[in-house]
Order: structure tokens, then C-alpha cells, then sequence
């Protein structure tokens, strides 16, 4: 299991900082498989299910859930990453408020709730879904994708507590694997969908 929290020192150093090297010795990890791109360089550890961009420092950290039916495009290369602990310092999330009610309408007999609950930690499985993630996150501040060139996806600030007790806030992008859902609607579907790739990084 890896406490999400703890990759916040992690992000923005270099491949040699001892942070990342007390990282990867804890993972068990060892000498990546480099794939180096114009706008930076992937440091892969198939068998830990995960990879480290670089641009000049550490810039995100991607786990990978590889397919069980090989339909992903990349995934056959890694092993299941391990479970991915998220620690909350609340148990309840924000509400987004209704949208404006028509004038001619009769008020609602109950008011709205501002917030609602969710648990003081999540555990990323290789069998989460999308419809978990966003009752313990809330709604995604983006989501997109459904094409063939991009993968659906949402993604999120989330608020987390370190081993500490301190409180910090990492950006999580999800793109999920297609699976079957009822519906027509892209997300009554996708709601079901186990996650494929999580990428951690740094608030801008």
C-alpha cells in the first residue's frame, strides 16, 4: 500500500534527489525503461505499475491498472501497481449548488444540502470504479476524452492529510477503461468503469 500523500515532497525534484530515490528503494524498484519525448522523459518501472515524467524536475507520477483483457494500448507491460491510500481531513464533501430555479416554479419543500458524506480515507484497488472516486472526491473539476485519440477522463484537486496530520492538496487525473454500463449517456456508463491510469501531480 502507498499513502498518496507522501509523493507531494516527490513531485518537483530531481531524478536524484533522495526523495525520489527513498521512493523507489520502497517500492522495490530498480532501473527504469527510459522513453525519452520532446516535452520530456518517462522513467518506466513495469513491474511496480507505475512511471515517472520528467521535464527538468519530477512533474508526474502515473500508476497503471493493466487490463485483464489486453484492450488497452500500453498496460500489458505493467504489473498492478500497489493499493493507493487517500486520507481526507474531512468526512464530508461539498455539494455544487443547484441551478437557478424557475421564478414560476413553488420553492422546494427541503432545502438543498450544502455537503455531503464520505468515508475518512479511500483505497484504490485495482477493481475501483469511477462512480467510487467522485463520492470520495466530489465532482471533477474537468472530465473529457470519449474519442479515439483520448481516453475518458476526470480529474480533481483533492485536499489530503499527510502522515503528519498536515494538510495538502495534490491534482489527480483518472482516464478510466471502457467497460459495459447501461444508458446511453456517456457517463451513466462511465460511472462503472474500473480506473486504467492515475496520474498525481502538483496543483498549478
Amino acid at each position: 500500500m502507498l499513502d498518496i500523500s507522501t509523493l507531494s515532497p516527490v513531485l518537483g525534484t530531481t531524478p536524484d534527489s533522495a526523495q525520489c530515490t527513498d521512493l523507489l528503494e520502497a517500492l522495490g524498484a530498480t532501473e527504469p525503461v527510459v522513453a525519452t519525448y520532446p516535452d520530456g522523459r518517462f522513467c518506466n518501472y513495469h513491474p511496480q505499475g507505475l512511471s515517472l515524467f520528467y521535464t527538468t524536475s519530477l512533474d508526474r507520477i502515473d500508476f497503471y491498472n493493466p487490463s485483464p483483457t489486453g484492450r488497452r494500448r500500453k498496460p500489458s507491460l505493467y504489473s498492478p501497481p500497489p493499493d493507493l491510500l487517500f486520507r481526507f481531513p474531512s468526512t464530508t464533501i461539498p455539494v455544487p449548488p443547484p441551478p437557478p430555479r424557475d421564478p414560476k416554479l413553488p420553492p422546494p419543500k427541503e432545502t438543498p444540502p450544502t455537503s455531503i458524506p464520505r468515508p475518512a480515507q479511500l483505497l484504490v484497488t485495482t477493481r475501483t470504479t469511477a462512480k467510487e472516486l467522485v463520492e470520495c472526491f466530489g465532482e471533477p473539476i474537468k472530465k473529457g476524452g470519449t474519442t479515439a485519440w483520448i481516453d475518458t477522463y476526470i480529474e480533481w484537486e483533492v485536499d489530503l492529510l499527510d502522515p503528519n496530520g498536515e494538510e495538502i492538496k495534490l491534482g489527480v487525473m483518472v482516464e478510466l477503461r471502457e467497460g459495459p454500463g447501461e444508458g446511453v449517456e456517456l457517463w451513466d456508463r462511465a460511472k462503472n468503469w474500473e480506473w486504467a491510469c492515475l496520474k498525481v501531480f502538483k496543483c498549478s
